[in-house]
């Protein structure tokens, strides 16, 4: 048997499958199999992959050599770099055992036609074709009979290394199993079957040439096969180099299998025949079964399309024509001018600043376009969004991105996993045209949701990341950057605006800074990290007296939360200076004191910047909460603070990639 490792779930779980186009169907054992033939072999824990759903399906699928029973369930599959989320697979809780418990692979990864599968389900091959995954609908087999590593099925386009000669093209003459229409079968110049045409089934899931018993019989003769002990088809081995080759003729072509090809020697030293009975039914035409002692000497090319074949390109090689490989690339500096009033450089947005929590705005991906509301973050690169594939809960109360209605979308076999602070998500990388107001990104990165958790309550669909590019994370390009790169703003640098007087009034604006929304000059602050929003911070005070941040500290402007975030103690020790009770997660302050509690003042590179209680204080309808959270640090990190839009509603900020610096000057 030929086998390869594929790998189920998140985090993937790997199995070694035999690749069959005899069947249609993808099958593992899973541990609630008890099976003898189950216990020898790897098992899929669905409890151990976020992403597995049941499907709770029964299955029963029968083989020539076997039967397994189970249930469908859904999940990532992955084929080296091939990746589908959602397929349907079958999950074995009962196998036969004269046939699985010895055999080296878990399970089968079914490569026939539709017909073939399970009732309501889609192959997998299917899956990745109808995704556009693959460039070509086809896939080819070269297996080696030299060496055990040397084989390979390949997707997607034929590599004509593998082969000598032209290939030569056969058309199904039923789109079912993978069934062609074979002239007849010689030796030493007479027909020995197939006399007036029959059919041929090539079949990776099987080693023998398989045929009617009468037509094996007569070959049995032929190359002199006796019975030995409990053997019906051994050869004496000294025969192997006098027998003629066999002659299968297919569309006029000969394709002869020497003797040293259909016997095999096995590890005791007897030799035996690898033609075996095939199940015939009554009335049935004449039909060959062409398994691996065939397909070990002919390089095979299965096309599920009429197409012409030529060389074909890599997956990399496609994306990257199309320009949907990109790579960052820093640009030269420049001087950014604060004369930018009513510039038309300046490209605004608007934002809805909703509940004076967070500060979301409306973008479009895919053509047609597809709208959807996220949150633009200065403390995240990626963009996402939910998938029409994810079945969180938190995606049904969100609008999802269909791909199939997109014309411009290309996915990839790349998958991501993001944590914030609050929640966590899974899923994968796709391209497509993003649209934010007039500004619009070609060949965007962006990520597809699968699964999500912690984001019901939440009044976006996704994020829109605004800081460094981070290789870890969505995609190899930011929408920044790609916006940056594609000539769409004028200068790398954007601006926030973060209004509470008005729902409506907040802005983020790209290329360029609109003096109107701010007071005095822009003080700048270099970033300490190039490759994150961050700057050194001199000191946090109330009433003249240092009350953290001692010693100097770190400070992230984060457009991504609204509260103000630091280490344990000194949040704790400024909760006790503003007399905030703990209740629950929460810090209850009397609405009477706001008017009496001094300002918290974050001192930048020698300036001052007031926050006052009536910020760092939010009212709601029945009580008070502090906005002081506490931030939970790493072991041997530095004092890092987080000033979200309890700070940056005060302060304009302006986020100045080519000099890698931070303006901040009083809102208007």
């Amino acid at each position: 048997a030929y086998v390869g490792t594929i790998a189920i779930g998140m985090p993937p779980q790997e199995f070694t499958v035999m690749f069959d186009t005899g069947s249609s169907d993808l099958w593992v054992p899973s541990t609630h199999c008890h099976s003898l033939s189950c216990l020898t072999h790897n098992l899929f824990n669905p409890h151990k992959s976020t992403t597995f759903k049941l499907l709770d399906n029964p299955v029963d699928l029968i083989y020539a050599s076997g039967r397994i029973n189970g249930v469908l369930g859904q999940d990532i599959i992955q084929i080296g770099n091939l990746l589908h989320f959602n397929q349907t697979f079958a999950l074995s809780q009962k196998q036969s055992k004269h046939f699985f418990q010895n055999a080296p692979f878990d399970g089968i990864l079914g490569l026939g036609f539709p017909s073939l599968a399970i009732q309501g389900t889609t192959p997998l091959f299917d899956n990745l074709k109808n995704l556009g995954l693959i460039p070509y609908p086809l896939f080819a087999f070269y297996l080696s009979c030299r060496r055990e590593n040397g084989s390979v099925v390949m997707f997607g386009g034929v590599d004509h290394s593998y082969h000598t000669g032209k290939l030569n093209w056969v058309p199904v003459s039923r789109t079912h199993y993978w069934q062609i229409t074979m002239g007849r079968i010689s030796m030493n110049g007479k027909v020995i079957a197939c006399k007036r045409g029959c059919q041929a089934i090539l079949d990776t899931g099987t080693t023998f040439l398989l045929g009617p018993s009468r037509r094996i019989a007569k070959i049995h003769r032929l190359i002199r096969v006796r019975p030995f002990e409990s053997l019906q088809y051994t050869v004496p081995c000294n025969t192997t180099s006098t027998l003629p080759p066999l002659i299968f003729t297919i569309k006029g072509i000969d394709y002869p299998v020497p003797a040293q090809a259909y016997i095999h020697k096995n590890s005791e030293g007897l030799c035996y025949s690898t033609f075996r009975n095939g199940k015939q039914h009554e009335n049935e035409a004449e039909t060959w079964v062409l398994g691996n002692t065939f397909l070990r000497l002919y390089f095979s090319v299965y096309d599920r399309e009429k197409i012409p074949l030529t060389q074909m390109k890599t997956m990399r090689e496609t994306l990257r024509e199309r320009n949907l490989l990109t790579d960052f690339s820093e640009e030269h500096p420049y001087s950014l001018s604060q004369n930018a009033t009513n510039d038309q450089n300046i490209i605004y947005h608007p934002l809805r600043n909703y509940k004076d929590l967070v500060c979301i705005g409306t973008i479009a991906i895919g053509t047609p376009p597809q709208e959807f509301q996220v949150l633009f973050d200065t403390g995240s690169s990626g963009l996402w969004v939910p998938s029409i594939y994810c079945h969180s809960p938190s995606c049904y109360k969100h609008k999802s991105f269909i791909p199939q209605n997109s014309s411009t979308f290309q996915a990839t076999n790349q998958i991501f996993s993001i944590k914030y602070s609050f929640a966590m998500i899974n899923g994968y990388l796709g391209y497509d045209t993003v649209r934010i107001g007039k500004m619009v990104s070609v060949a965007q990165p962006f990520g597809l949701s699968l699964k999500e958790f912690g984001f019901e309550a939440l009044p976006f669909d996704g994020i829109l990341g605004l800081d460094y590019p981070r290789p870890t994370v969505i995609g190899a390009t930011p929408v920044f950057d790609n916006l940056r790169k594609q000539g769409v703003i004028s200068e790398p640098v954007f601006a926030f605006y973060v209004s509470s007087q008005q729902e409506n009034r907040s802005v983020v604006m790209f290329g360029g800074v609109d003096r109107a929304y701010y007071k005095g000059e822009l003080n700048w602050v270099p970033v300490s990290e190039v490759g994150k929003w961050l700057i050194n911070m001199d000191s946090i005070s109330m009433n003249r007296t240092v009350v953290a941040c001692k010693h100097g500290c770190q400070a992230l402007l984060d457009t991504g939360t609204s509260l103000l975030r630091g280490p344990r103690g000194p949040v704790s020790k400024i909760q006790n200076l503003i007399h905030a009770r703990p209740i629950g997660h929460e810090h209850l302050v009397s609405c009477q004191t706001i008017g009496t509690l001094p300002p918290v003042v974050f001192t930048i590179n020698g300036i001052d910047y007031p926050v006052p209680a009536q910020a760092y204080i939010q009212s709601l309808s029945s009580s008070c909460l502090s906005n002081f959270y506490v931030r939970p640090q790493r072991v041997n990190e530095s004092e890092t603070w987080i000033l979200g839009d309890v700070f940056l509603k005060l302060y304009f900020s302006v986020f100045d990639r080519g000099n890698n610096r931070i303006g901040l000057a009083p809102a208007v």
